[in-house]
């Protein structure tokens, strides 16, 4: 991008997401609760996402721990497929 002829280049950066990463002690909240929170790594991302399409990046920077183990749900992998796939777009 270039503004006022100077070369600018914008990006989005995040770190540690722990997708689907597993919440000690929410376990006793009242199931719409605990539902929010637990979709809650899942719905940031998902808006850094949405942010970075609106903004025209340049590129989307992540650093750190995608997944909170070793061992990474299916679902959360499927998540971070779909969700780089809009970026690819």
């Amino acid at each position: 991008m270039q503004r006022e002829g100077q070369l600018v280049i914008t990006f989005i950066h995040t770190a540690d997401l722990h997708l689907d990463s597993p919440f000690k002690g929410i376990k006793q909240l009242e199931p719409q609760l605990f539902d929010a929170i637990y979709q809650s790594t899942f719905a940031s991302f998902r808006e850094l996402v949405t942010q970075a399409i609106s903004a025209e990046v340049d590129f989307f920077l992540i650093s750190g721990d995608i997944y909170d183990e070793e061992n990474q749900s299916v679902k959360a992998q499927a998540f971070l497929r779909d969700e780089l796939g809009r970026l690819d777009r």
